[in-house]
């Protein structure tokens, strides 16, 4: 590999990612801020959530949006196989951190924290053996403190969705059934009503854009799509499986998992 041409492309993406965080940062106080919480979040998966007006800043936004799991892969690259570039390595650990944390502050909803766990989780055990032992232990190290502040930041957007609503239950039993509320919505809410499918517009958006066919490209048009048609809120997350059944319906999930 070119490691010039590597680092080019490196401080290219570089540059999207701070410019995210440049976009992103008056933004963060939604996530701080329980009085707006859910207003924010109802913004944001209606489609309706505005973050610049600037339109060169909106496309870059959007063309980091795309690039965010090369800026991870670059990183964890860099990291296993390249030597030195200590400032490369900081800074990519910077633009594939801080500009999904601060999306996920901005638009109050944690997805996009989570998947990025799920793929530093991924990219770890992909790269593991080329990491010097020295590099390991820091990984670990910096994980341990990493995990710790994602848990709390989750942990607070659980009780700030308990405070900005108007719940009478104790917040402790609130956080309690939070976790189990992802099986308890498949268990109750989905498995006995899928007849209607989501057609692969939750999962397969992408794959249907690129085979030419109609999608839900926003969450407005999803909403518009599928809000009178389920017989459950199209906004229910119902695990990972849940989400498959979603899309497939039972039978068609079996077949995916045993083909993929």
């Amino acid at each position: 590999i070119n490691i010039q041409k590597l680092n080019n492309v490196s401080v290219l993406l570089i540059f999207l990612s701070f410019v995210s965080i440049f976009v992103y940062l008056p933004h963060i106080k939604n996530g701080l801020n329980p009085v707006n919480f859910e207003l924010n979040k109802a913004l944001y998966q209606t489609g309706e959530f505005v973050l610049t007006d600037n339109r060169i800043f909106r496309t870059i936004v959007n063309i980091h949006s795309v690039c965010r799991s090369i800026v991870s892969f670059l990183w964890f690259y860099y990291l296993a196989y390249i030597p030195g570039h200590k400032y490369y390595k900081i800074l990519l650990g910077i633009s594939a951190i801080v500009p999904i944390i601060f999306m996920t502050m901005a638009k109050c909803v944690r997805v996009d924290t989570a998947f990025m766990a799920i793929q530093f989780v991924v990219l770890y055990y992909l790269f593991k053996d080329g990491f010097h032992q020295e590099t390991l232990k820091k990984i670990k190290k910096y994980a341990l403190v990493a995990g710790v502040g994602v848990l709390f930041m989750m942990v607070a957007f659980s009780i700030m969705r308990f405070s900005s609503g108007n719940w009478d239950w104790d917040p402790l039993f609130y956080i309690y059934s939070y976790f189990a509320e992802s099986i308890m919505n498949f268990n109750i809410t989905l498995f006995d009503h899928v007849n209607i499918t989501t057609d692969g517009d939750y999962n397969f958006a992408l794959v249907k854009k690129y085979l030419f066919l109609d999608y839900a490209d926003s969450g407005m048009k999803y909403k518009d799509m599928y809000l009178n048609k389920l017989d459950y809120s199209c906004w229910f997350f119902l695990t990972y499986i849940g989400d498959l059944v979603r899309d497939l319906g039972k039978t068609g999930t079996i077949v995916f998992i045993l083909l993929f």
